[in-house]
């Protein structure tokens, strides 16, 4: 019987008030004047189809907030205005740049990493290397390179761009786990499944394009660049060229691409990574070996 007075904070004052519709008329502009209720304390509600001011406030305070009255409306923006102004700028001014859709641009294949370099821990630093500082530093401030950072394949009008994130065991192979290495590191499984997205990623047109290749054996046309890092708290490293030796299709509706490490030798016989590289290969070797084993 003692909680409220124990807990005087929890005791309230509620107060309903019934509000009225008003508008005035300006006799200036002869336009309609919106008015709205402004509530100390409290807020307009609509009860039993009645607009209503609902107010309430601590019971121990001795003098109770002051009625609803009605003010001019603000003539700034709306939430929703708010929103909109923040996508495309401020009225008066130039909206905000659109993105640059990275499937539209040129990669700059004359000045790519050296295989076995370490970028960056996110594909944007990757993109960023593939189209070319250069390129970068001539866009508007604001704009940025548009493309599906969730997806494991991604295109330019040159080249595929292809990424594995490794990380895992025997026992817990990783996110991309049908993914790996073969022949001490000469080639690599790359699992694409051509329905994600609803059959419009690049995984659909990458399987497009290296299966039309590999019938006509030319793959002169785009270049396939592999991206991949040990864990999402490692950095990309760029693993150089590939080229598709074959595909295999699975029952559950993905495609295994075969593909070939064409900077191998590099790899291997650059000291200050190769030993980083071998170590890669073993780890992940062991698991794609399982894997393939098991279908």
């Amino acid at each position: 019987g003692n909680f409220f007075t124990a807990h005087s904070n929890l005791k309230l004052t509620v107060r309903f008030t019934p509000l009225e519709e008003k508008n005035i008329l300006t006799t200036e502009s002869e336009l309609v004047e919106a008015l709205v209720y402004h509530v100390p304390m409290g807020k307009v509600t609509n009860m039993l189809m009645q607009k209503m001011a609902r107010q309430s406030w601590p019971a121990s305070h001795a003098t109770p907030p002051d009625l609803p009255k009605l003010v001019p409306a603000k003539s700034g923006p709306t939430k929703k205005e708010r929103a909109h102004l923040r996508k495309v700028g401020p009225y008066g001014t130039d909206p905000k740049p659109k993105p640059i859709q990275l499937k539209d641009l040129q990669g700059n294949l004359d000045n790519l990493p050296l295989p076995g370099t370490l970028l960056g821990y996110t594909k944007d630093s990757c993109v960023h290397r593939v189209v070319g500082h250069e390129f970068m530093n001539t866009l508007p401030e604001g704009t940025y390179i548009g493309f599906n950072r969730r997806s494991g394949v991604i295109e330019t009008t040159n080249a595929w761009m292809i990424f594995c994130n490794f990380g895992g065991s025997k026992q817990n192979p990783g996110k991309r786990s049908s993914s790996g290495f073969l022949r001490d590191g000469k080639d690599f499984i790359f699992n694409v499944n051509p329905t994600n997205y609803h059959g419009k990623s690049s995984e659909r047109t990458l399987l497009e394009f290296v299966s039309s290749n590999h019938v006509a054996k030319n793959q002169d046309d785009k270049k396939i660049l592999f991206f991949a890092r040990d864990g999402t708290r490692e950095k990309y490293t760029y693993f150089g060229l590939c080229e598709c030796i074959k595909c295999f299709p699975q029952d559950s509706g993905s495609v295994d691409l075969l593909l070939n490490l064409m900077d191998y030798n590099h790899l291997v016989g650059d000291c200050s990574f190769s030993s980083d590289f071998k170590e890669l290969v073993q780890n992940q070797q062991a698991i794609s070996e399982v894997l393939i084993n098991a279908r």
